[in-house]
C-alpha cells in the first residue's frame, strides 16, 4: 500500500496484483485562481447563463426575453466586472489563505457589507480561539474598514452568538457585562 492510501490493483482472474495505472491523488480544496482568464470566462458566462434564465422565468414570451436578458445583463455586468477586478488584485493574497478564509472573503466581497447592513436582522456566529481576536474588534473597537465585521455595531437587529474560547481577547468587564445583561437567557430552565 502506497503512502496516498491506494491499494494496490489486483488482477480478479489471475489473483496476483497488478501495478496501478491511474495515480488517483485527493486533493484538498482550492479556491480558483483569478488571474486565470479561463476561470474568469467561466464566471462570467455563468453569471450571463443565469441572467438568462432570470429572464426566461420573468419573461416567457421568447420575443420580449430578448429585452428582458439585456435588462438583467445591464444591472448584473458592472459590479461582475468590479468583483472580478478585485478578485484579480486579491489573488495573490487569496493563495496564501486557508480554503475556509479565501471561501469568505470571496462570499464577503460578492454579498457585501450593505447587503449584510439591510437585513432586518443578522446573527453572527464566533466560535473557537481562532476567532477570538475578530470578536474584540467587532465588540470593544469601533467601526473600521479594516474589520469589516465591525458594521454590526450599527445594525439596528444585530446578535453576536459566540462561546468562551471566542472571548480569549475581550476584556473581563465586556465579557461580564453581556453575561449580565444576557443572564436570563443564558440560565438553563427548570424542568
Amino acid at each position: 500500500m502506497r503512502p496516498g492510501g491506494d491499494f494496490p490493483a489486483r488482477c480478479l482472474h489471475a489473483g496476483f496484483d497488478i501495478r496501478s495505472i491511474i495515480r488517483q491523488i485527493i486533493i484538498a480544496f482550492e479556491l480558483p485562481d483569478f488571474r486565470n482568464l479561463g476561470v474568469i470566462l467561466r464566471v462570467a458566462l455563468s453569471v450571463n447563463a443565469l441572467a438568462a434564465v432570470a429572464a426566461l422565468v420573468r419573461e416567457p414570451q421568447l420575443d420580449l426575453w430578448t429585452a428582458q436578458w439585456l435588462t438583467w445583463i445591464a444591472a448584473v455586468e458592472p459590479q461582475l466586472i468590479i468583483e472580478l477586478a478585485v478578485l484579480y488584485a486579491l489573488a495573490p493574497w487569496l493563495a496564501r489563505q486557508s480554503y475556509a478564509t479565501g471561501a469568505l472573503v470571496i462570499a464577503a466581497l460578492t454579498v457585501g457589507v450593505g447587503t449584510v447592513m439591510d437585513a432586518h436582522e443578522v446573527i453572527i456566529l464566533v466560535s473557537g480561539h481562532s476567532k477570538a481576536r475578530a470578536l474584540q474588534k467587532m465588540v470593544e473597537e469601533g467601526v473600521n474598514h479594516m474589520w469589516t465585521v465591525s458594521q454590526m455595531q450599527l445594525h439596528r437587529h444585530g446578535m453576536i452568538v459566540c462561546d468562551d474560547e471566542s472571548t480569549y481577547e475581550l476584556k473581563v468587564g465586556t465579557v461580564r457585562y453581556f453575561k449580565d445583561i444576557e443572564s436570563e437567557h443564558l440560565a438553563l430552565p427548570q424542568l
